[in-house]
């Protein structure tokens, strides 16, 4: 039987520390490998996108009003495709089932896919799109459309095909009512709030550059006017339209357009929200997005609340030299004055 002195128990001790030490970092080094050569193959791109971007076009679907998004996609490893086909060989039998498909090449056989939609609503293409590229997501009267994305505005809605051309338009009032205080707006005051949407209503009554006859529901001295006010001035001067005007929700980085129209609105109401909110998402503002949704506004005159996104500032100058205000202002005149002067909506 072999013994050890207390030289040698610390040296086989040592020993198996650094025997154990070594396995582990073989042990790590092989799972790092493993798991880095998993996530840098297709296939765990394909599995993760395919489930990404179903349970992206649930949310369009599930969510209210009309709804148009770009899923964009920013791989340069692989030129991944995604298609819509309407069946599956499920066993024996076919089924349809809705899914989002991702291969990576014509003839990919390792085909990842994942289902959406369950009540069966289908997308109205079924062509290949490559995501490198993105793809457009649009839903309008509850129907989506998945098309490839294009240059140019990717927030354009795509509008009501309605005619609402009147050259006569411009005699008629356009009625600008500051909502200080009514969106959940990220500015540090009232003051502030309330400066920014003065100064787009200075600028959009400007006849020289924008509305030729435009109104605000302000009294003389900047202060806003009672529901009750406001109504007894609707019923005076009449206005062609209503525009709210209120600084909208702000989460973090997201900076989304929202515009609002009665629940019972005609298309005509609708497509002036639509035709507002392209021109805004062309404008100098920097949107995340756009979204146009029925509220319980009044719908006796064409009237529409415009929530203008995250505006962060610490001060009132701060937005003076940005120069956004300009770019809100240019917006919704254009938005106006396209409405009534092209003979109907541009579809994108």
């Amino acid at each position: 039987m072999k013994r050890w002195g207390k030289r040698g128990e610390v040296e086989h001790d040592l020993l198996l520390f650094m025997m154990q030490a070594l396995m582990l970092v073989f042990i790590v080094t092989a799972i790092y490998i493993y798991v880095s050569t998993k996530v840098n193959e297709p296939l765990f791109e394909k599995n993760w996108l395919s489930k990404d971007m179903a349970l992206f076009i649930d949310t369009i679907y599930a969510a209210p009003g009309q709804v148009f998004a770009v899923y964009d996609y920013p791989g340069d490893r692989f030129d991944l495709k995604a298609s819509f086909p309407e069946k599956l060989q499920l066993t024996t039998e076919e089924k349809n089932v809705p899914r989002v498909e991702i291969q990576k090449g014509q003839d990919d056989k390792l085909l990842k896919w994942y289902p959406y939609l369950q009540n069966s609503i289908q997308p109205s293409v079924s062509q290949q799109i490559l995501l490198k590229k993105g793809a457009r997501i649009t839903k309008i009267n509850e129907q989506l459309s998945i098309t490839e994305s294009r240059e140019g505005n990717l927030l354009e809605l795509p509008c009501p095909e309605v005619s609402t051309f009147d050259p006569s338009w411009s005699s008629g009032t356009v009625l600008l009512n500051p909502r200080v205080g009514k969106g959940e707006g990220n500015t540090h005051n009232s003051l502030i709030e309330g400066d920014i949407l003065a100064n787009i209503i200075t600028q959009l009554k400007d006849p020289a550059a924008h509305l030729p006859k435009a109104q605000d529901t302000l009294f003389p001295d900047g202060r806003e006017k009672s529901d009750k006010e406001i109504e007894e001035m609707t019923a005076v001067i009449q206005p062609k339209v209503i525009v709210n005007l209120q600084i909208g929700s702000y989460f973090g980085e997201i900076n989304n357009l929202n515009i609002f129209y009665p629940s019972n609105a005609q298309p005509e109401v609708r497509k002036l929200a639509c035709m507002i909110a392209n021109m805004l998402s062309e404008s100098q503002v920097s949107y995340t997005g756009t979204a146009i949704s029925p509220s319980d506004l009044d719908g006796t005159i064409p009237t529409i609340t415009i929530d203008l996104g995250n505006i962060q500032s610490d001060s009132f100058q701060d937005v003076i030299d940005s120069g956004t205000w300009v770019g809100f202002a240019d917006g919704i005149y254009r938005g106006i004055r396209s409405y009534y002067e092209q003979e109907s909506a541009i579809q994108p």
